[in-house]
């Protein structure tokens, strides 16, 4: 085929029609470097907000925080308390109280900046899907925590402390727990269960942009069971009852990413059609 007849080849308008959305929202490197540091000003400025109020409702915090915590102690009628073993020790629980709701609360934001950031360079139908993963990202990450919380502690605590116990010659075992031990513990397990959650989401989009495809995906699924149990394994502590409850939710959300990746690849291969 010659030049001229390849240009005068007709072109599909559809196809016209998303080259004309992609023309219009492009951005020089200068609006880019704006757009950027718009997002990031936003992001770190609600970040700063969060965690200012944060502190000012620390012991509201505090309280949800170590609920879990202190039921597991009551059943057990042990001492309620957690204790810090330097001086600055209790200054820093609050810091790291106030990061870690600035960092849980704030994902939305965080997530839509970035959405915000990539949504010219996407077509418009992408755009409606990058709002999608905008709130089912925030919705996944939500009830990961929730999990964590509700689930994945309670029973931590319940099976680790229950090794407290008053020996045979009156002599007791018991747990000195202290600010730096609970706030790692706590993190791990809320934020190891929130991101846990965003499984389903994160192939989701590797199959969209066919990275992936169900086929791949059930191809590896022992190699995913035995990742799922690794990663529990370094973020939870070191007992299988814990690891179990989060090693779980890993193989089931893979399972259904597998359900996400098929329909993604079946809607796609109809549009093809």
């Amino acid at each position: 085929m010659t030049d001229r007849e390849s240009q005068s080849e007709p072109v599909d308008p559809i196809e016209q029609q998303r080259l004309d959305e992609l023309e219009q929202g492009r951005m020089s490197w200068r609006e880019h470097v704006e757009d950027l540091r718009h997002s990031l000003m936003v992001s770190s400025g609600s970040f700063l907000v969060i965690f200012l109020v944060s502190l000012f409702f620390f012991d509201e915090l505090y309280k949800v925080m170590t609920q879990p915590l202190y039921d597991t102690l009551n059943r057990l009628d042990l001492e309620k308390a957690i204790k810090f073993r330097t001086v600055q020790g209790a200054f820093f629980f609050h810091i790291k109280i106030a990061f870690l709701s600035a960092l849980t609360f704030g994902m939305p934001i965080f997530t839509y900046q970035l959405w915000r950031f990539i949504a010219p360079g996407l077509y418009r139908s992408e755009r409606f899907l990058g709002i999608s993963l905008v709130g089912a990202t925030t919705l996944c990450f939500a009830s990961g925590v929730l999990f964590g919380y509700y689930m994945i502690m309670p029973f931590s605590f319940d099976y680790l402390l229950s090794y407290a116990m008053t020996m045979s010659d009156g002599s007791q075992l018991l747990p000195d727990i202290t600010l730096e031990d609970y706030v790692s513990t706590f993190t791990k397990m809320v934020l190891a269960a929130g991101i846990s959650f965003e499984t389903p989401v994160f192939i989701g989009f590797l199959a969209f942009i066919n990275v992936v495809n169900h086929h791949q995906l059930i191809a590896g699924w022992r190699w995913a069971t035995v990742f799922s149990f690794v990663i529990a394994a370094i973020l939870t502590p070191p007992d299988y009852i814990t690891q179990s409850l989060l090693a779980l939710p890993l193989m089931f959300f893979y399972g259904l990413s597998i359900g996400i990746a098929w329909y993604i690849t079946q809607r796609r291969a109809s549009k093809q059609s």
